[in-house]
């Protein structure tokens, strides 16, 4: 059975090369059977701002977006316009409708082109092309671009408790600095992540540029494209992400004091990276568990070291590169 043509979409500060630098094309060729030819990585065009052109790796969503609409006037989108690719299949005997593959920011990308029923503002509209939208790591909901820093264990109920045993001399202060040592841990693995993100490879991500500003959870654009009748349902929906998950016990006194928690990917949340408004999508979380003990001396420099590792699997910009998230992409293409 010929496989149907192929767009990958790359995410914010990204670049069309990053589908080739995880290995993902090559995996789908020489695993999958695709035509090469027939994988086309989306590319967002170019901007002039100053008098300097550059990628626009953090510009306005529906203008990405068009580059996927049939629109004679953009011939560099060409490669990647969905009727376009559509037409070249099916002159090759191949299937009529378009999958996409997308990553992080992508998904919103394709999710705006899917929704346009109707030409907007930039001229785009679907015709209907699209059979299936894989998301990898997508902020459906959003990204809270100030959580990011958050701490998670400052202000939790386990966290006061400790505290105020701590002051009363009712446990050792060793117990509690481990908790304080373990929040700082967590919470610099989520910074130096939310670093490599919004540092981008020479193409820094500014708190100010439209993607950023859109990406907001409470953004004109999301609002919009979450309203539940917005999403076509003849298209195949699946969500990939990652589920770091700490799961925590305090020893204290002969008593377990136990909490866990999702860290999501460190970036996007799982509640936001599996939801799409008013459609059941396929949901495929790829999880790695902390299993994190407290109060016990012994294993202090375990703790410390080798438990909390950075960068950890399944992490946001290491998602694409894992061999098992590659080989259920490419499972989900197969049904």
């Amino acid at each position: 059975m010929a496989h149907h043509p192929l767009i990958l979409i790359h995410g914010l500060g990204g670049h069309p090369e990053d589908w080739e630098k995880t290995g993902i094309i090559s995996f789908l060729v020489e695993q999958g059977g695709y035509d090469r030819n027939l994988i086309r990585a989306f590319d967002y065009g170019s901007i002039t701002e100053g008098g300097e052109t550059h990628y626009n790796y953090q510009g306005d969503i529906r203008q990405i977006a068009h580059r996927l609409c049939d629109d004679p006037n953009v011939p560099d989108a060409f490669p990647f316009q969905v009727d376009r690719l559509s037409r070249e299949s099916v002159a090759q005997g191949g299937p009529e409708k378009v999958d996409l593959v997308t990553f992080s920011m992508g998904g919103l990308i394709a999710r705006y082109y899917l929704a346009q029923r109707e030409e907007d503002s930039w001229g785009t509209r679907y015709t209907g092309k699209v059979r299936k939208l894989i998301q990898i790591s997508s902020p459906n909901l959003g990204v809270d671009w100030i959580a990011l820093y958050n701490n998670y264990l400052h202000g939790s109920l386990i966290w006061r408790l400790v505290v105020q045993l701590s002051k009363w001399r009712i446990i050792p202060v060793d117990l509690a600095n481990d908790v304080e040592r373990t929040h700082v841990k967590l919470r610099a693995m989520k910074a130096s992540a939310a670093g490599q993100v919004l540092g981008g490879d020479n193409q820094p991500i500014q708190a100010e540029s439209v993607a950023a500003q859109q990406l907001a959870p409470d953004s004109a654009l999301l609002t919009n494209l979450n309203r539940p009748s917005q999403s076509p349902t003849d298209v195949s929906y699946a969500c990939i992400y990652g589920d770091l998950v700490a799961a925590l016990r305090i020893k204290l006194a002969g008593v377990n004091l136990d909490t866990e928690f999702s860290m999501g990917d460190l970036i996007v949340s799982t509640k936001s990276a599996s939801t799409i408004p008013g459609i059941r999508p396929t949901e495929r979380p790829f999880r790695h568990r902390y299993e994190l003990t407290l109060g016990e001396p012994e294993r202090r420099a375990e703790l410390m070291g080798r438990e909390l590792v950075t960068p950890p699997p399944y992490s946001h910009i290491h998602l694409n590169d894992q061999p098992d998230v590659q080989a259920e992409v490419l499972r989900l293409l197969q049904q």
